[in-house]
């Protein structure tokens, strides 16, 4: 039997990232996959990724503008409504929220909240306050929450934030496994790195990087303060960082006046995978994760990761094994692991190695989808077997 999903965020890009692959897998299967999406530039993309997908154009926005969200709601409620979807799959937190109150409205049976993470979450521990109270509302209304990772599904349960009966992590995690074979595959990129290191200058550095977006809850000022302990035992050390800078302040600017190293910034690229196969070790002391992605990505590459031992981190990297994961905030921890690595080569080229087979093994986006699957069909069999009991 087919049956007909639709996906909504309030980020085009982000159901470009999230879901190549998956929709394609779901439409092999002869089911139907709609996205509903705000037109904010990158819809040419989405069509030329997914030519038979529909994709409905909302006007959400991320942020709170009361106006605008009423507009969005009514959209939603007028979309739901005629195109009459077996399945609705919120993601992100605005859409979370609009979508669940859209579906709830029209008493619809089938209402799935993909939780990504927290905003109001800070090592491991949630905020209270308005932001909290918004993101509980889509685990409230929505009928079943997908998390995507066990450590996160495990801070909902002890936070009493949702029944265990619920929520669900679809395999070891992840929104849609990591393309070990294709994009992060080490061996495709060799020639095209070499060429990078030179243009850099990286080969007889000792590479530290970071890939995300630059702002506070990502780590920079620790990965600024781990660096200016690690420039004085390092002689040859270099920090790369990768993304789009959210700050007022102009990172190579700040940049120059605060380190004492070389480095590099580069806002944006279209291979991240290409720089981050650049880095001897990856430093990224987020705060706040759902999985964090980009440190598997890493992983998939043979780089080994610093990190907090934070929710999301704990599922994408495995620690002393893949990686090094350090008690939250302690910047002279991230120092001595990012030291370590420096020091003991081997060991370094050991997590990186331990850390694409645990990839390999764990998060294959096939098996990802196939659980996706599973999960839809499961649960339109049990409200089948309910309507018929």
């Amino acid at each position: 039997m087919s049956f007909s999903v639709c996906h909504c965020f309030s980020s085009s890009q982000s159901a470009y990232y999230f879901l190549n692959g998956q929709i394609q897998y779901m439409q092999q299967h002869h089911h139907n996959v709609a996205l509903a999406v705000p037109d904010d530039g990158f819809i040419s993309n989405l069509e030329e990724m997914f030519p038979n997908v529909n994709i409905f154009i909302i006007p959400i926005v991320r942020n709170i503008k009361l106006i605008n969200d009423i507009k969005t709601l009514i959209s939603l409620i007028h979309l739901f409504k005629k195109q009459k979807f077996n399945i609705i799959h919120l993601h992100t937190p605005k859409a979370g929220l609009l979508g669940s109150i859209a579906g709830r409205l029209l008493l619809h049976q089938h209402i799935i909240f993909h939780l990504h993470g927290f905003v109001s979450l800070k090592f491991n521990q949630l905020r209270p306050g308005l932001t909290l109270l918004m993101e509980r509302v889509p685990l409230l209304l929505s009928h079943k929450v997908l998390c995507v990772s066990g450590s996160l599904k495990k801070l909902c349960i002890n936070n009493r934030l949702i029944s265990p009966k619920q929520i669900f992590t679809l395999n070891n995690g992840s929104i849609n496994g990591i393309d070990f074979s294709d994009k992060f595959n080490p061996e495709r990129l060799a020639q095209e790195l070499t060429k990078l290191e030179i243009a850099l200058d990286t080969k007889n550095k000792f590479t530290v990087g970071f890939l995300g977006r630059i702002n506070k809850d990502k780590g920079f000022f620790d990965i600024i303060e781990t660096i200016k302990i690690l420039s004085k035992k390092i002689d040859n050390l270099m920090m790369i960082f990768v993304g789009p800078n959210e700050m007022t302040t102009d990172i190579n600017t700040y940049l120059a006046e605060n380190l004492n190293c070389s480095f590099k910034y580069f806002p944006r690229t279209n291979q991240p995978e290409l720089f981050i196969s650049l880095f001897d070790v990856m430093l990224f002391p987020s705060y706040r994760e759902g999985f964090g992605l980009v440190a598997a990505e890493a992983n998939a590459l043979r780089v080994p990761v610093v990190a907090y031992d934070i929710v999301g981190m704990q599922d994408s990297i495995a620690h002393n094994e893949t990686g090094l994961l350090v008690e939250p905030g302690n910047i002279k921890a991230l120092a001595t692991s990012i030291f370590f690595y420096e020091k003991q080569a081997e060991i370094r080229k050991q997590h990186g190695i331990n850390g694409r087979n645990r990839v390999i093994k764990l998060f294959s986006p096939e098996q990802v989808w196939s659980a996706q699957l599973n999960f839809y069909e499961g649960l339109l069999n049990e409200s089948s077997d309910q309507a018929n009991f």
